[in-house]
């Protein structure tokens, strides 16, 4: 349930989680994202890029009045997702 894409150690230095891999392009702009496999979520259900990129949607949508929803606003889209009228499933389309 709180896993994430990369944990943090005591020291503070940052370790792959749930991330296999994950690789910035020249200008560490974009990223490709590789999961481990093997993660499932407590009913059984895989974890997959639509889990993260949902769940990062979710919170970043202001319909969804998300506490620390500005944490994804580096990302494309994130700006459209604080306009009035949204119904709350709208997607970062960044992700």
């Amino acid at each position: 349930l709180f896993s994430g894409l990369v944990g943090f150690k005591a020291d503070g230095t940052a370790v792959n989680e749930v991330a296999d891999k994950i690789t910035p392009n020249a200008d560490n702009t974009k990223f490709d994202v590789t999961l481990k496999s093997g993660w499932k979520f407590t009913d059984g259900t895989p974890v997959t890029s639509e889990s993260f990129t949902k769940a990062w949607s979710y919170t970043a949508n202001a319909k969804n009045a998300q506490l620390n929803s500005s944490f994804f606003s580096m990302i494309k889209g994130y700006d459209d997702l604080q306009k009035d009228g949204l119904k709350g499933d709208e997607q970062l389309s960044g992700l």
